[in-house]
């Protein structure tokens, strides 16, 4: 299973391909449905996948706005409390998720010194995993005793 969970319209690809490539070269796993093999049902691996997922990134835009994959995997993005929301071509999120910071990544195209990247991904990535990790740690956590 993979740290990271890339959700985005299939429509956006291209765009989503250096970050994913960038991910991945920074030592991340990335699972996005590039990965999906002959035979395996979407909805099993993706459920899987989503659970396992540390953080996932969810990038809209005009087509991932109208999305019911991609809206579906951001709520459960959300009910883990891993959300990393980006904008790849200057749209909003859907209502639901506007109350959420997104990162805005409009017309990056794989530039590691550009500050859009520095600002949303390996900081935030890794801040997402660890809250990931800590509210696991939480839930499995015994509760105090009162002394």
């Amino acid at each position: 299973m993979a740290d990271v969970f890339v959700s985005y319209a299939s429509d956006d690809r291209k765009a989503i391909e250096p970050l994913a490539r960038q991910l991945l070269a920074e030592g991340v796993t990335v699972f996005w449905d590039a990965h999906l093999v002959a035979g395996q049902t979407y909805r099993d691996v993706l459920a899987q996948e989503l659970t396992a997922a540390k953080c996932v990134i969810v990038a809209w835009s005009k087509n991932s706005i109208h999305s019911r994959w991609v809206m579906d995997e951001a709520e459960r993005g959300l009910e883990l409390g891993c959300l990393l929301p980006i904008s790849i071509d200057g749209s909003l999120p859907p209502l639901g998720f506007r109350q959420i910071q997104t990162a805005k990544m409009d017309g990056w195209r794989g530039d590691i010194s550009d500050p859009r990247y520095i600002a949303s991904s390996t900081t935030s990535t890794s801040r997402c995993m660890k809250m990931r990790s800590l509210r696991s740690w939480a839930a499995t956590a015994p509760a105090s005793q009162p002394s």
